[in-house]
């Protein structure tokens, strides 16, 4: 159990680190990883080649494995936890109820066995579920990231009424820019909200509406 744990945690931070690299590449441009000439999305895979002049497709491919792989893994994961979580249950049961031991052990290898998907059946079984505590989670998050941000907000605006005969012009001159730079990412937020009609949260509001979709 421990070594297939420690070979799923092994194939996850393997598919971050080459998200991570393929990301970097992508905003940089491909002289910014000299070492980038071979990859594998796990590495018990065969080793696709990135060079020559079809790299950009390759690349295209990997990233698109790449995410499928991620989205695997976190799947495994929130169903890992979830179950130990509930392993209480066996060791209940087991006191009178034979053969529990080996019905734990029986879910554990379902479960973390690549070959057998068990995480995949019993994630769709729960789905609504999670996202059921998503939108509540997501929900509460927006109530308590607009409240901080708010009252950091009247903070500064203390600060600097406070504060703004006893400070340097070239203060000054930083704070407006930062002001500016704020005011313009709010006026884009707010407007990219008006053309896709999302008042509170317009990345939130996709996965609560998925939710009352499946729901």
């Amino acid at each position: 159990m421990d070594l297939m744990m420690f070979k799923l945690a092994f194939h996850t931070y393997e598919a971050i680190n080459y998200k991570s690299r393929l990301w970097k590449r992508r905003k940089e441009g491909p002289s910014s990883d000299n070492n980038f000439e071979t990859m594998s999305n796990r590495s018990d895979e065969t080793v696709m080649t990135t060079n020559g002049p079809d790299s950009d497709a390759k690349f295209d491919k990997i990233e698109e494995n790449l995410n499928i792989k991620l989205n695997n893994y976190l799947m495994k994961w929130i169903i890992i936890v979830i179950y130990y979580k509930v392993t209480w249950i066996f060791s209940v049961l087991g006191v009178i109820l034979p053969m529990m031991k080996l019905a734990k052990l029986g879910i554990s290898m379902w479960i973390l066995l690549p070959q057998l998907k068990g995480e995949f059946f019993l994630y769709h079984l729960i789905e609504g579920y999670i996202l059921h505590f998503e939108k509540y989670l997501l929900l509460y998050r927006m109530k308590f990231g607009s409240a901080c941000t708010l009252q950091c907000a009247k903070f500064f605006s203390w600060m600097l009424g406070t504060f703004l005969t006893g400070i340097s012009q070239e203060c000054i001159e930083e704070i407006l820019d930062i002001s500016e730079n704020a005011i313009s990412k709010a006026e884009e937020e707010l407007r990219l909200r008006k053309i896709e009609g999302k008042g509170d949260n317009r990345r939130d509001t996709i996965v609560i509406q998925n939710h009352n979709e499946i729901s």
